[in-house]
């Protein structure tokens, strides 16, 4: 799960856009704090997306979102600051990492939904953890290089190659294709080495970064981050979510 809300600081001359939210949208834990008291289920979605901004769509990585669907959340995002970040849909990642000259295009196919609604398209996220027993620096360096440049993209990287792939080269690499990252709370530091347009940061609610520090690692020219917050207790996700808003107004 992963929660995320916006705020927006001034940095020097440069306007920056934070975003908190979640990949639903709403539990039960949330209701008499998050969600006001006797908050039905139906209505997590309205309560949500005015209190929040951005949703992390889980459900794509698994099926692409239908016109109608589409549809039905306009209805409710009408007249509202919000953005849909979806995840693109897993069965394209293997055929896309063995022949990486089709990226564009099966990238540009699954996405193509979202072109109608640009008010409400955020970043797109690209797990690079489906390919951990096959990938190399080389592979992955191929498939940055072929993604769209005119979508906000965020990569995660497997635990198992942080060691291997986080160095200069890739850092490098990342920035002259202004390609993001996903960090947490062990790899928040490396936001110093990333130049390109977004960040993405996954915080434990068990032991919350503290928010002035992640955002002192954020060079200038980075425009947009997205603060989520995970953990099994979903009642302590929203507690902290609670407290980072609070924080957020101070910005």
């Amino acid at each position: 799960m992963i929660l995320v809300i916006k705020l927006t600081l001034i940095m020097s001359k440069n306007r920056r856009r934070i975003y908190i939210g979640t990949d639903r949208w709403g539990r039960k834990e949330w209701v008499g704090t998050l969600y006001p008291k006797g908050a039905k289920d139906k209505d997590f979605i309205k309560y949500y997306t005015d209190t929040l901004d951005f949703i992390e769509f889980q459900y794509s990585r698994y099926k692409i979102i239908t016109p109608d669907q589409i549809t039905e959340y306009i209805k409710v995002f009408k007249g509202k600051n919000f953005k849909i970040c979806p995840h693109l849909i897993r069965h394209l990642h293997q055929p896309m990492y063995s022949n990486p000259q089709k990226l564009k295009e099966e990238v540009i196919n699954s996405l193509s939904i979202y072109r109608n609604i640009p008010e409400y398209f955020g970043v797109v996220l690209i797990d690079t953890w489906i390919f951990k027993n096959v990938i190399t620096e080389e592979g992955l360096f191929q498939l940055i290089s072929n993604l769209p440049s005119d979508y906000s993209i965020v990569l995660t990287i497997d635990k198992s190659h942080e060691r291997k792939l986080l160095d200069d080269d890739f850092f490098k690499h990342l920035n002259d294709h202004k390609v993001g990252l996903v960090l947490n709370d062990h790899t928040y530091c490396l936001a110093e080495k990333l130049s390109s347009p977004v960040i993405y940061f996954k915080v434990d609610a068990a032991s919350p970064v503290n928010l002035e520090k992640m955002l002192s690692k954020i060079r200038n020219n980075v425009k947009e981050v997205y603060i989520s917050v995970v953990g099994e207790d979903k009642a302590m996700v929203g507690e902290v979510l609670l407290e980072y808003l609070k924080l957020r107004d101070q910005y």
